[in-house]
């Protein structure tokens, strides 16, 4: 179709077509032609429609085999140009995780229990027991069955680091991937999703790739590729991994981060992230930002890592950091505050977003 037509217009009008059902709909208007490749008037939504408002696309865009010819009607040609940006990675998240489901039971189950009464009840998270590089146990506990291997998995796959990702979320929010890692061994429900590191990777990549899932430019990815409120495995499989390189100063961030959330801190890993995928566009003299929070961790931390040091350290080390970092003159806080405006233009559909 899109080498033997000639696309007129495609409407994207959604699920609020008929009264008596729900399902998506789409209108195209083509004509036969050989000669495809001319620009379409393309509605991103049934309001856009309504209002006439519509953006001139190359039908060429959609002539991409590695994306199975997909057509999304959604999305801006700035968008489109920036999803390309970000699958040219060498890996995809499939090529590091398994991502099996918790629990084969819902956060309202009566099987789960409010205090431990027997040598079998594990502890237990549910889907709003995580947030961004945070766990909240919530006193729950559930008597695991190894004989009830479909419904409570295999053991080993709790009782070992992990990533755990809420696995529904309302397409209303911002954030479509919330994420974080458990070193405690804590057993979830199928509200979670399991993230396990394949042979031949450690604790450092389950980091590296926390991070990676958590950034500004990955759920600008995720929010715009799928629309569905549950996170499906071979969703996330598809997510573009950039090649890891073990840089210290960023897993030491990461790790202040589980330790002790801070939001300024999400910035930094952000820009961080903006580096590894765009690196190319980045990482010039005027916008590079890694050199700068080498210097600040040097200062604060010379000789140590941060897991290393006594909680009371920690917390200190993240206090300076937070209070560096926070200072408008500080070299980190000028290039953060200055990057929207000083942004490549391709990346403004994340910055905006």
């Amino acid at each position: 179709m899109l080498t033997n037509t000639k696309f007129l217009s495609l409407v994207n009008l959604d699920e609020r077509v008929f009264e008596t059902g729900q399902v998506d709909v789409a209108i195209l208007i083509a004509t036969l032609n050989q000669s495809a490749g001319v620009s379409a008037k393309i509605f991103r939504n049934r309001d856009s429609f309504l209002s006439g408002q519509y953006e001139e696309i190359n039908q060429k865009t959609y002539l991409d085999k590695n994306k199975n010819y997909e057509i999304r009607a959604n999305l801006k040609l700035k968008e489109l140009q920036l999803i390309d940006l970000i699958d040219d990675c060498k890996y995809t998240l499939d090529d590091f995780l398994d991502l099996p489901r918790g629990i084969e039971i819902g956060g309202n189950s009566e099987l789960i229990k409010r205090e431990k009464s027997h040598s079998s009840d594990v502890p237990l998270l549910i889907g709003k027991n995580i947030a961004r590089y945070r766990i909240y146990f919530d006193n729950m506990f559930i008597r695991y069955s190894d004989d009830d291997k479909s419904n409570f998995k295999d053991r080993h796959i709790f009782e070992t680091p992990k990533l755990l990702i809420q696995r529904i979320r309302n397409l209303s929010l911002k954030q479509r991937i919330v994420a974080t890692l458990d070193q405690q061994n804590y057993f979830c429900t199928n509200t979670l999703r399991i993230g396990l590191p394949k042979k031949g990777f450690n604790i450092n990549t389950l980091k590296y790739l926390l991070a990676i899932i958590n950034s500004d430019t990955v759920n600008f990815y995720f929010s715009r590729l799928f629309l569905n409120k549950d996170i499906y495995a071979y969703q996330l499989q598809r997510i573009p991994i950039p090649s890891f390189k073990e840089e210290k100063f960023f897993l030491e961030i990461i790790d202040m981060q589980l330790y002790d959330y801070k939001k300024l801190f999400d910035e930094v890993i952000n820009y961080l992230v903006y580096e590894i995928y765009f690196e190319d566009l980045i990482n010039t003299e005027e916008s590079a930002l890694s050199k700068f929070i080498k210097k600040d961790l040097d200062a604060i931390i010379p000789n140590a890592s941060f897991d290393s040091l006594k909680n009371f350290e920690k917390q200190d080390v993240i206090n300076q950091l937070h209070g560096r970092w926070s200072d408008p003159a500080n070299e980190v806080r000028k290039r953060i505050n200055s990057f929207p405006k000083k942004s490549p233009d391709i990346l403004k559909p994340i910055l905006e977003g």
